[in-house]
């Protein structure tokens, strides 16, 4: 059975918090870790194996992407730490009709605004980021990356630079993405990045795989229902049965994030595993059962999905918290 949540490290005591900050900031990270450098050069710094994809390197890889997602061409400038905290203030009030800031703008907002929350749950998404970019893969000189429900394209990108950090040089990366105006602003950010690659489609029917034939190297699948929402909310199982039929049990060889999905029935108390072992589908007995996700494997260890980014939230100043969203 899994244990009931941990506490969230987010709603950690405020005071003492405080103690650790001998001046409070309002910035969306910790002033002494930002790098004033342009999005473009950390992520080719990011490729480079000999490089740490340390606390730093990582947040602030996640910021600026958020930035750049919402302003084309930002990606190649050095920005100030302030612009960026200010659209994280103005993502967080995206939904007020009565905002008074540029119309155009928050209407980009509010357009993109599930694949936004990916970004701005920063701690979370720079875990897990980290942990596809750093995983180590059996050396080939070829990489088929598959993103599926990819959103802003975060986790693609990490298999981007999974692929250079493990020496392959014929790169392959393609997200799947089924809303039109999400799809249309992750192709055109990626093709501006000249990485990797973006279609539209519903990744429960076989033919939008055509654009990968070959069994994918790693497989990120992003179609995990938050905590509070039920399993089936998302098309998590739907979507890698359709993988196994597509590619056949081979598929089961790839990388995998998550590596495995813990899965909890609070009406019967029963929790299940969904993993490479039974194709990521619930067990048969249980399949009548309204489930609910409740943690990950990562890295090769179980982590509650609300301890995500434990690590990393020390970065966030405590003023700042409020402007985190809750993809995870």
């Amino acid at each position: 059975m899994v244990p009931p949540p941990a506490p969230d490290l987010y709603h950690r005591s405020a005071a003492l918090e405080l103690l650790r900050q001998p001046l409070p900031s309002r910035d969306i990270l910790r002033p002494e870790i930002y790098r004033r450098t342009p999005l473009i050069r950390d992520i080719a710094l990011l490729c480079d194996p000999n490089v740490d994809v340390s606390d730093a390197t990582v947040l602030n890889l996640v910021v600026k992407y958020f930035h750049a997602y919402v302003h084309p061409g930002s990606h190649k400038h050095a920005l100030d730490l302030g612009e960026i905290t200010g659209l994280f203030e103005l993502f967080a009030r995206h939904r007020d009709e009565d905002a008074q800031s540029d119309a155009e703008l928050m209407a980009r907002l509010r357009d993109w605004s599930f694949a936004l929350r990916m970004l701005v749950d920063v701690p979370k998404t720079a875990h897990i980021f980290r942990s596809i970019a750093s995983t180590p893969l059996p050396w080939d000189s070829e990489y088929r990356g598959l993103d599926i429900g990819t959103g802003s394209g975060i986790l693609l990108l990490a298999e981007v630079v999974q692929a250079w950090r493990n020496g392959c040089k014929n790169i392959h990366a393609v997200g799947i993405e089924i809303d039109e105006k999400v799809g249309a602003r992750t192709g055109q950010f990626f093709r501006d990045l000249g990485v990797g690659e973006v279609v539209l489609g519903n990744a429960k029917e076989r033919e939008v795989y055509r654009i990968m034939p070959k069994t994918p190297t790693f497989v990120s699948n992003e179609t995990v229902a938050a905590m509070h929402e039920r399993l089936g909310r998302e098309d998590f199982t739907l979507i890698n049965q359709t993988l196994l039929s597509v590619y056949g049990s081979g598929i089961m060889r790839a990388g995998f994030f998550p590596e495995a999905l813990i899965i909890y029935a609070p009406c019967r108390k029963v929790s299940a595993i969904l993993s490479r072992k039974n194709g990521f589908q619930i067990p048969r007995a249980y399949r009548g059962l309204s489930f609910y996700p409740r943690a990950v494997v990562i890295d090769g260890h179980i982590v509650p999905l609300n301890r995500l980014g434990d690590q990393l939230v020390q970065h966030i100043p405590l003023a700042s918290r409020r402007l985190l969203s809750r993809r995870w």
